[in-house]
């Protein structure tokens, strides 16, 4: 039998009904201005199943392409086979998309590309907006490939299960986590800025582990917003006669007057929760009235997209954040379908697509408001996936390359290592060709957080095994 204590059910109650935190719901949301007045937010794009990163940040300089053709024959036999033979293969040398890395002698000149469908980032990262990080990945210590055959050094639990390596990525702790390093994030935020918790975390994506935090929970909205109750606000959920309209007064009086009335502490911890869900969900939408309009047509069109819709409410939000009364906000959105064991070459060049369609847009919208330097966009996935293929797909991995976006971001460059395809070196498991991360997701998550603005003892506080790294900022982000 499964205890459930009354704190932990109250976080599931406002999951449930679409709240943040049920500590910190109610405020005036101006408290901030009287200690910040400037507006910060990060924006992760969890791209869920695994990302191949290795056929997304695709070798350019001869050497290093033939060596990763010659490992991947029969995906690349794919590619040529769905898209008209080895001259229209978007992953032919000639197609794809050169990369001016800046810092290219850190990797003894080797070059680097994304494939077309990438075109709108590529020309991003080439203007100096954007930067890859390179071998990202939960690790606890710097660990080689001798201590990991070896288990000579402590490890991340369940390594390359989907489920576990979501949590750890988001939260640094295996399925079964409460909290995660962007609520963690946000509750530091709090005790610097005093502004309301409500909208502190936005998540269009459901209610992800990453924004749970001790005094914030994501407030959660969808492409369309948020919703009032239907049975209090519809005028067709009891027939459209005004003569109704007393009874749907009544139906609201009802809800609010339930955690008065009824003895049971759980059963009013429930009323409350729906209460102050709904109460939450009225001020939002009393705030979108404030919503600009975003510009429409040519770069501004975010693609029709489960992640188009989803980074264009997240800029009406963001566009937004003074209504809602907060001047640092973590958001998170989410797609699935990179789990690619087959059919890698038929679905992943759609998937890249849609990611660098919607993320182009989302940055244009936020240009157009000025908003270019407020705020970071990153990319995440539970692990990479096998160098070596498993027929016309790649198994499960541990470190890939991430993405990163915005006006703080040092541009057009690469951090962390992309190694080379010799699958005998340190950088690989000895079975697979699973790269072992040489950037922690602590050390990248202290990137983030400081540049968000919390001092060391705070980031040191969200990132328990950050003082194991003696990098502890991997430069991406001018702070």
């Amino acid at each position: 039998m499964t205890y459930i204590n009354r704190r932990g059910f109250l976080g599931s109650a406002a999951s449930i009904v679409g709240t943040t935190s049920l500590l910190s719901a109610i405020g005036s949301g101006n408290a901030w201005a009287q200690t910040a007045n400037d507006y910060k937010a990060i924006v992760c794009i969890f791209l869920a199943g695994g990302l191949d990163s290795a056929d997304t940040v695709l070798p350019y300089d001869q050497a290093s392409y033939d060596a990763f053709r010659n490992s991947r024959q029969g995906i690349f036999a794919d590619y040529e086979s769905f898209e008209g033979g080895a001259s229209g293969s978007s992953r032919s040398r000639e197609n794809l998309l050169p990369l001016n890395v800046q810092n290219s002698v850190d990797f003894g000149g080797r070059q680097f590309a994304l494939p077309r469908q990438m075109s709108e980032l590529r020309d991003i990262f080439n203007n100096g907006n954007g930067a890859i990080i390179g071998n990202v990945g939960p690790i606890i210590r710097p660990t080689t490939r001798n201590e990991f055959e070896s288990r000579s050094v402590p490890l991340p639990q369940r390594l390359f299960s989907h489920n576990d390596q979501q949590s750890t990525w988001q939260s640094l702790s295996i399925e079964g986590a409460q909290l995660g390093w962007g609520g963690r994030m946000s509750d530091a935020a709090l005790t610097l800025t005093g502004q309301d918790a409500v909208f502190s975390s936005i998540s269009v994506s459901g209610n992800p582990l990453f924004l749970a935090g001790e005094n914030t929970r994501p407030f959660m909205i969808d492409s369309n917003g948020v919703s009032r109750l239907s049975a209090t606000t519809r005028r067709e959920a009891f027939g459209n006669a005004r003569d109704r309209d007393a009874l749907r007064q009544r139906m609201a009086e009802y809800f609010e007057n339930l955690a008065t009335t009824n003895s049971s502490l759980l059963d009013q911890d429930v009323v409350s929760a729906s209460n102050r869900a709904i109460e939450n969900n009225e001020r939002y939408l009393l705030a979108s009235e404030s919503i600009p309009t975003l510009p429409t047509g040519g770069a501004f069109t975010f693609p029709d997209t489960r992640l188009g819709g989803q980074l264009r409410t997240i800029a009406e939000t963001i566009a937004n954040h003074g209504a809602l009364g907060v001047n640092r906000q973590v958001l998170f959105a989410q797609i699935g379908g990179f789990d690619t064991h087959s059919n890698s070459a038929r679905d992943l060049p759609s998937l890249q697509r849609d990611i660098s369609q919607s993320i182009s847009a989302f940055l244009n919208v936020l240009e157009a408001f000025g908003m270019q330097d407020e705020v970071v966009t990153f990319t995440a996935s539970e692990f990479g996936r096998t160098i070596i293929e498993n027929g016309d797909g790649t198994d499960h991995g541990w470190g890939g390359h991430q993405l990163v976006f915005g006006g703080p971001v040092n541009g057009g460059r690469i951090y962390g290592d992309i190694p080379s395809f010799d699958l005998g070196q340190q950088s690989y498991t000895a079975r697979s060709g699973r790269l072992i991360p040489t950037v922690a997701v602590d050390q990248f998550a202290a990137t983030l957080s400081r540049w968000f603005g919390l001092p060391e003892d705070q980031i040191n506080s969200v990132l328990p095994n950050l003082s194991n790294f003696s990098e502890q900022d991997v430069g991406f982000l001018s702070v």
